[in-house]
């Protein structure tokens, strides 16, 4: 499915209260795309932010199970929200998924790493470097978010959390913890 053109909210695909899931989809066509489900927009394949265009969380958390791609060349196509119980990415596949960045960096606010297969970081060939930034809360439940190609990097700032369930999920790579002169 692509949604192409100017601003606008993304259409419900929603039966009772379950979200019907989309396969691959394709933001296209400039300005800002905003998510509106209320139950969450479930994605079974891969989503691609094209370059010029952004997504923006409405009130809705996303659920992916392929790979996420945004071929913006500037700072990332994503536009993460700040609302605690909505404002969440879930990588929950089964097979090894990628977040493909173009440009500098893409900002999340929460992220769940639920994926024993694990989640990769992938700079496109394009980009000189390319990192994920975490604004409030990594979260694994299951495999790891892998960190190991060149100039790639994951940032948590200053009041981000990580949780794990033990010793076998974590940040495979670099991990950079922005804090402020004085914290501990």
């Amino acid at each position: 499915v692509e949604f192409a053109g100017g601003d606008g909210k993304l259409p419900n695909a929603v039966v009772g209260h379950v979200s019907l899931p989309l396969q691959n989809v394709i933001l296209s066509g400039g300005g800002t795309k905003t998510l509106t489900k209320e139950y969450g927009e479930y994605i079974n394949k891969s989503m691609v932010i094209r370059n010029g265009t952004k997504l923006a969380f409405g009130n809705t958390p996303i659920y992916m199970k392929g790979d996420w791609i945004d071929e913006n060349t500037g700072d990332g196509g994503f536009l993460p929200g700040s609302n605690n119980d909505r404002s969440i990415v879930t990588f929950n596949g089964t097979s090894r998924q990628k977040i493909v960045l173009s440009g500098n960096n893409e900002s999340f606010y929460r992220v769940i790493i639920n994926n024993p297969s694990d989640v990769e970081i992938v700079r496109a060939e394009s980009a000189t470097e390319a990192g994920i930034i975490i604004n409030k809360s990594l979260e694994f439940t299951n495999g790891c978010l892998i960190d190991t190609a060149e100039n790639t990097s994951v940032t948590l700032l200053r009041t981000a959390t990580v949780t794990r369930p033990g010793a076998t999920s974590f940040v495979a790579g670099s991990l950079t913890w922005k804090l402020n002169a004085g914290d501990n």
